[in-house]
């Protein structure tokens, strides 16, 4: 749904009433015994509850898809993050439809509509206030439920009690209370652009948001649900519908619908026979098909992609036992300096995979990328040397200036001594460095366990790579001990045990 003005918001209206007086009509039979028959009848069915109350809505058949929107709504204690297709009925059914619902039948007293801006949830919840003061059947059934104590567009409470708000990224949930109740419903709309997708700052606020502020904020029973379309595969829906667990299981409910299926019917027939979608596909171009209809963007300044990268998690990293471990450090330091970005990757090559087809696997073990005090720095590669008996700790040789090197030799006086090494880069553009990591990235030969230190961070910079404002000491690093390893230097073998 667009963001709508004052003025688009009047025309809106007038079109919604227009299709109330032709769709949306009293029922016939108006007795009490017909109208507690209906209510009884559409209590528990969201789906039954749209076509009998809200038809101006809805299709006139339902498709599977619909169905599985219907049980998303009924989920509790459990977020749902899903993508489906533009014009396919997602947010009228998952915000509009289910909260008029939930708020009629007292199922959610406090339901949040959350946005990027709270004035584009406002217009989200106009649409849901506008039901209750001008659907005939609504009225006719449930009586006028227009609060006397509050009742704005963006925060209005029904006579019954139940309240809906509107909130923006970045706005205070956890606190909120109405009555006695916390939020017990949220629904999230149009929380990324084009924009903050290119954000890896922006992507990293919306998502803290989303899981620390949101769904902290929430009292029990609750029902959240992100619907929304895949901007870009580096935005926050589609890395929370793609996370698992440390087992390797999906995280959160919910998935990834496309309008044209794998076997090749349509995902809603009703609204997009094949016809439709065929002659949609040819308007549009391939590309913009299925960035829209497929939720499958492509970004083509992108160097790296997501579906190229390949993770682990911290007990799959466990089952590794034959790693030859390094370490490779690109410190930007001056003796003088107090604190300075440093880009630290603990890798180790899966030697058990030499014989692989493609060459052997790099598995990025552990990483740290922030700023960090010379002391500080040292501190981590002793970390990873007890964690991982990294058999090497290489140094951007023009970082590793002489005053780092005896650093390390004062450290070896009260600590054991490591192996360090100077690390000559390549004379050739970073850029050029960089590019080294595409080929084994794409065919999985660089493999990330996201759960460790900041290698989750790693990612994202080379997702974001070519971003402004996106670093690039991460990936270079990465491409220095890439090339380490490929130039056949010598490492210790280590088993990462259980309780390492």
């Amino acid at each position: 749904m667009r963001q709508i003005t004052l003025k688009s918001f009047d025309q809106e209206k007038e079109r919604i009433l227009a299709l109330l007086r032709t769709e949306a009509l009293p029922f016939e039979d108006d007795s009490p015994t017909a109208k507690t028959a209906r209510k009884e009848r559409c209590r528990n069915d969201l789906l039954e509850f749209s076509r009998t109350y809200m038809p101006h809505y809805v299709p006139e058949e339902f498709s599977p898809y619909h169905e599985e929107l219907d049980r998303y709504c009924s989920l509790k204690n459990e977020p749902v993050f899903f993508s489906g297709p533009k014009g396919t009925g997602k947010s009228v059914i998952v915000t509009i439809i289910d909260t008029v619902k939930a708020m009629l039948y007292k199922q959610r007293m406090f339901t949040i509509i959350a946005s990027e801006t709270e004035d584009q949830a406002a217009d989200r919840a106009s649409y849901i206030q506008f039901e209750f003061e001008f659907n005939p059947r609504i009225r006719q059934d449930f009586g006028d439920l227009r609060g006397a104590w509050l009742w704005e567009g963006k925060d209005f409470v029904l006579s019954n009690g139940a309240r809906c708000k509107a909130r923006g990224l970045g706005q205070q949930v956890a606190g909120l209370i109405h009555r006695n109740f916390r939020p017990d419903g949220f629904r999230i709309e149009d929380m990324e652009s084009e924009q903050s997708s290119r954000n890896p700052k922006r992507v990293k606020q919306i998502l803290e948001w989303v899981i620390d502020v949101a769904l902290g904020g929430l009292g029990p029973n609750f029902s959240f649900i992100w619907g929304g379309n895949i901007i870009s595969k580096r935005c926050a829906l589609y890395k929370l519908i793609s996370d698992v667990d440390d087992s390797g299981r999906k995280r959160y409910a919910g998935q990834i619908f496309q309008l044209l299926q794998k076997d090749g019917t349509s995902l809603c027939p009703g609204i997009w026979p094949l016809p439709r979608i065929e002659r949609m596909k040819r308007i549009m171009g391939p590309t913009s098909f299925n960035k829209v209809y497929q939720n499958d963007p492509t970004d083509p300044d992108a160097k790296f992609r997501p579906e190229w990268i390949q993770t682990i998690s911290i007990k799959q990293l466990r089952k590794r036992k034959n790693l030859q471990v390094k370490v490779y450090n690109d410190p930007i330091v001056e003796p003088t300096s107090t604190s300075d970005t440093a880009a630290i990757i603990c890798a180790g090559l899966d030697l058990d995979t030499l014989q692989d087809e493609g060459g052997p696997t790099l598995v990025v073990i552990d990483a740290v990328v922030r700023r960090l005090t010379p002391g500080h720095m040292i501190d981590w590669h002793y970390r990873f040397d007890e964690l991982y008996h990294a058999g090497e700790h290489w140094f951007e040789a023009v970082g590793f200036s002489a005053w780092l090197q005896r650093d390390f030799d004062r450290a070896a006086l009260k600590r054991s001594r490591l192996n360090v090494r100077p690390y000559k880069t390549p004379q050739i553009n970073k850029e050029v460095r960089i590019d080294t990591l595409t080929s084994p990235i794409e065919r999985g030969k660089i493999v990330f366990c996201t759960g460790n230190g900041d290698v989750a961070t790693v990612v994202d910079h080379l997702l974001y790579h070519g971003n402004a404002g996106v670093p690039d000491d991460a990936p270079d690093a990465l491409a220095a001990i890439w090339n380490i390893f490929n130039r056949g230097t010598h490492g210790m073998l280590h088993v990462i045990d259980d309780d390492d």
